[in-house]
């Protein structure tokens, strides 16, 4: 009797597990979120709560993309973008980090996690004069693997943009950033 109550709630959690699995493959931020302003990195509420994202989230990282993207092959991945932030001096430049991890989705065995396969990495550095937005996280519909940020980069000038990313089959993500129009 006691195994099988506890082959039963052992079956709760996997299914438990397995509903939350669902709503991280399948979240969508709001489509205009600004997760980061350089100007005032404060002023962002969060973008996701820990405890909906745990264990997912990197501690003192900002979530700003949680979604299912597929490499060219088809597997499908669980892929969770964060943002971090690294100042030089209290004056000057600043490096803001982009992290992108690849996950496994559990599976339907007894027991099992999501398992961590790779981390892609991207920088952006911002200058004392230049005042950095991102935006969060999009899926592209017509391509499994690629997903973008948006950006706003203000100076003497606006430049707009996007930080696209494109999940490779060894569980990689490419960061490129593409300029879409500076506006006068």
């Amino acid at each position: 009797m006691a195994v099988a109550l506890l082959m039963i709630l052992l079956l709760v959690a996997d299914r438990s597990y397995l509903l939350r699995q669902q709503h991280w493959l399948n979240h969508t931020f709001p489509e205009h979120a600004v997760v980061y302003k350089s100007d005032d990195p404060g002023e962002i509420a969060p973008s996701v709560s820990s405890a909906a994202i745990r264990p997912l989230a990197r501690t003192n990282e900002r979530v700003c993309f949680v979604h299912a993207r597929s490499g060219p092959a088809g597997r499908e991945r669980l892929v969770v973008l964060s943002l971090s932030e690294r100042a030089f001096s209290r004056i000057g430049p600043i490096e803001v980090r982009l992290t992108a991890d690849v996950y496994a989705p559990a599976g339907w065995r007894p027991r099992s996690k999501i398992g961590l396969m790779r981390s892609s990495t991207f920088s952006i550095q911002v200058s004392d004069t230049e005042n950095l937005s991102l935006f969060s996280g999009r899926t592209d519909p017509s391509d499994a693997s690629r997903f973008f940020m948006k950006y706003k980069l203000a100076s003497s000038s606006v430049e707009e943009g996007s930080i696209e990313c494109l999940l490779k089959d060894d569980d990689s993500v490419d960061f490129e950033m593409v300029l879409q129009r500076q506006a006068p």
